[in-house]
């Protein structure tokens, strides 16, 4: 897609967020910056900033992630894939089962649903949890593409 058009779509993706009643509600939410061809959610950030929410971003440790917070004044470092990070202190990190919200960037999606990332398995790894839980389900992941 050219420039004008990703543009358009990330502002439409920020529409659709702000309609869901869900989202609105949602007060930790996990975001991330794009790489790499991905959906930029810049105007949801804003949008959802705006409304109160906490953003944070994804950082690599281990196999996993950690959630750490993240507005546009946060220093941001370079993890080993060469993605920024917020670079700020571990103790202000939020654990994945705090989060009321994640949105995920995804490359596509099988006829069941499941997500296909750029290949390290770091969000399935990190929300394997939610398979073993029968009722509530915290927090909702959301892939993005």
């Amino acid at each position: 897609m050219d420039k004008s058009t990703r543009r358009r779509m990330a502002q439409a993706l920020a529409r659709h967020l702000g309609a869901c009643l869900r989202v609105r509600r949602a007060r930790r939410i996990a975001c991330y910056l794009c790489n790499d061809g991905e959906m930029d959610l810049g105007p949801a950030m804003d949008l959802l900033r705006s409304s109160g929410a906490k953003l944070l971003l994804p950082s690599l440790r281990g196999d996993g992630l950690w959630f750490l917070p993240y507005d546009p004044e946060t220093p941001l470092a370079p993890n080993r894939f060469g993605i920024p990070e917020p670079d700020v202190a571990a103790y202000t990190r939020c654990r994945a089962r705090d989060l009321d919200l994640v949105l995920m960037p995804l490359v596509a999606f099988d006829t069941a649903g499941n997500r296909l990332g750029m290949g390290g398995g770091f969000y399935d790894r990190t929300f394997s949890y939610l398979q073993t839980r029968k009722i509530w389900k915290k927090p909702l992941l959301l892939g993005i593409a």
